[in-house]
């Protein structure tokens, strides 16, 4: 288990604002402190972020990512597709946390290796919980994989 005052960066794939917004204030009022929520609007921005971090390692690569399925310009599914399929990113924990409780979207997820599928409940209250629940078992409870030296992504600080 990680040592308490790591922090992870949580990149969150979200194209509703408000959607976003839900998500980090969950997370804020979680009280760890140990999350870091960094938001994109899309697939390809996401893709964009995720190569900087392995190209040009400007930004802290995440330790988790949360995404939408149904998003502009590129979807989940494209997203997960590249990222499970890119050595260097794969074994980060990709989670799907979507609207959508169609039977399809979860199987073509899980087929593209998402980590976990979650629809998002409609009461602030059962949302608010799912995500901090989401929070604490990725960031808590979870070990993650032992990742190849020269893979291994700063967390951030």
């Amino acid at each position: 288990m990680p040592p308490q005052s790591e922090k992870y960066n949580l990149l969150l794939i979200e194209d509703d604002p408000v959607h976003a917004d839900l998500v980090r204030l969950s997370i804020e009022e979680c009280g760890s402190g140990r999350t870091i929520v960094s938001h994109v609007s899309d697939g390809l921005e996401a893709w964009e972020y995720l190569q900087k971090c392995v190209e040009l390692r400007e930004f802290a690569c995440p330790s988790i990512i949360v995404l939408d399925v149904r998003m502009p310009r590129m979807d989940g599914i494209e997203f997960l597709k590249r990222v499970k399929s890119h050595e260097a990113l794969r074994m980060i924990p990709a989670i799907v946390l979507t609207t959508s409780s169609n039977d399809a979207d979860r199987d073509r997820a899980y087929s593209n290796h998402a980590n976990s599928f979650l629809t998002k409940p409609v009461d602030f209250e059962q949302f608010q919980s799912l995500v901090q629940e989401l929070e604490h078992y990725w960031t808590r409870s979870n070990q993650p994989p032992p990742m190849v030296e020269e893979h291994r992504f700063t967390r951030a600080v």
